[in-house]
C-alpha cells in the first residue's frame, strides 16, 4: 500500500514538471544530464511519427 501511494504521490507531483518542461531539444536534453552529473533519467515518450 505505500509503495502504490508513493508512486502517486511522485506521479502527480511530476505532472507539473513535465508540463513545464515539455520540447526541450537534445542539445537541452544533454545539458540537464551533465548539469546533474548523470543522476537525471529522461524518457522520450514522442509518438513514434514524430
Amino acid at each position: 500500500m505505500k509503495r502504490i501511494f508513493l508512486a502517486t504521490v511522485i506521479g502527480l507531483a511530476t505532472l507539473a514538471t513535465h508540463a513545464s518542461e515539455m520540447g526541450i531539444s537534445a542539445q537541452q536534453a544533454y545539458e540537464k544530464v551533465q548539469q546533474q552529473g548523470g543522476k537525471v533519467l529522461l524518457v522520450d515518450v514522442r509518438d513514434p511519427l514524430q
